[in-house]
């Protein structure tokens, strides 16, 4: 095999390595992320899908889905009644930076898919590397605000903060080969 199979060869492993990143991915945002609470007196019992939390609470697992869906709706209401004319409140300005930050937690798949189609430029790279440097401390802050005894029961946003490590150790190693890929400003 010459050097050019071997390069070959070896940005196939990369694209197919980038293509489960996706993937797993995928699995971790359709795991429980947080519990949706609702206050039920502990001498009653929680109906399923609900699980006693702590106290007088119970909670519905909530996928990592939901953290991106339901902002974008948000955002949408909160767009439509500017464009109506109504002045935006403070708490709407907290509202959609809330909203950005659930929202970036999707960046990583955005710039991860970008590097399976188109990725072999320094840049991309980069921007990949800030994609999860930026959404993992986001999903850390969602991990350690579930309840105390049932953290480590929302297994979809741990899964997502190991997947975040792993693609930034991943894309920190993964070599350049090509002069062409050393050109910063190629997307």
């Amino acid at each position: 095999m010459n050097h050019h199979d071997w390069a070959s060869a070896d940005r196939m492993r990369v694209i197919l390595l980038r293509g489960a990143l996706i993937a797993v991915f995928l699995a971790s945002m359709a795991g429980p992320w947080f519990y949706d609470e609702i206050m039920v007196p502990a001498q009653y019992a929680c109906s399923a899908p609900f699980i006693r939390l702590e106290g007088d609470f119970c909670g519905l697992p909530v996928s990592g889905f939901h953290l991106i869906i339901f902002p974008m709706g948000a955002l949408l209401q909160i767009v439509l009644s500017g464009s109506r004319g109504s002045a935006l409140s403070a708490i709407a300005f907290r509202d959609l930076a809330v909203m950005a930050a659930f929202i970036a937690l999707l960046l990583p798949a955005i710039t991860t898919s970008l590097r399976v189609v188109r990725g072999r430029s320094q840049m991309a790279r980069l921007l990949t590397i800030a994609a999860w440097s930026i959404a993992a401390p986001i999903a850390l802050f969602i991990a350690l605000s579930g309840p105390r005894g049932f953290r480590l029961s929302l297994w979809g946003v741990w899964l997502f903060i190991g997947l975040a490590i792993a693609a930034i150790i991943f894309e920190r190693t993964v070599r350049v080969k090509d002069a062409a890929d050393m050109d910063p400003l190629s997307v």
